[in-house]
């Protein structure tokens, strides 16, 4: 009967563990917005530090009424290069704070990032100016379907924007920690025949 409670918590602590949300990026207000213009793919690198599972698009607007497409790009040589998620078109409401699920479950490990965004007319996103970010851009009228290589970009400075990664942290389940401990799973063992021996 002992032995049957152990196998019964270890399970449980296996299975009671759940994502943690987590954003990086800029996801506090700047208090001023941007003006992008039509016609362009633009954004900024966004650092992960530990490995996620991306969730969603998170972007702080100043007006709305019209439609955007996110994609993240990985980086090559500090420049955006291939195409791993996108949120596809999505429209937008009005000013405020929206997260876009992105299309694809997809794993990201340590590393930088571009967060790139298109519109299809003129947009507003928080910024913040007369900083030391880089932002990158390409020429391209707004599309449902990014292009699956950046291609050439244009370097700027001294801005950087509202946009943020929202990403799920997946922890180590419970009971690999009493696998793991050379003293965990063993202790609990250990004390259950104890228990077995004095009730013999």
């Amino acid at each position: 009967m002992k032995s049957r409670l152990l196998v019964g918590v270890v399970c449980l602590l296996a299975f009671n563990c759940s994502a943690t949300t987590i954003n990086f990026g800029n996801d506090s207000d700047f208090g001023l917005g941007s003006r992008h213009r039509v016609g362009f793919l633009l954004g900024s690198i966004i650092t992960i530090d530990q490995t996620v599972d991306l969730l969603a698009a998170g972007i702080i607007f100043y007006s709305g009424g019209y439609n955007g497409n996110i994609g993240i790009y990985s980086s090559n040589a500090g420049e955006p290069d291939q195409l791993l998620a996108t949120t596809g078109a999505f429209h937008v409401p009005g000013a405020g704070t929206l997260e876009v699920p992105f299309t694809s479950n997809v794993t990201l490990d340590v590393g930088d990032y571009w967060f790139m965004g298109v519109y299809d007319e003129i947009s507003s996103i928080g910024i913040k100016q007369h900083t030391n970010a880089e932002y990158e851009y390409r020429s391209l009228n707004f599309t449902s379907e990014l292009p699956t290589a950046f291609g050439t970009a244009i370097t700027e400075s001294e801005q950087e924007y509202n946009y943020y990664i929202k990403a799920a942290v997946i922890p180590i389940p419970s009971a690999l920690y009493l696998f793991g401990s050379g003293s965990g799973l063993l202790g609990l063992v250990g004390i259950a025949r104890r228990k077995k021996a004095a009730e013999r």
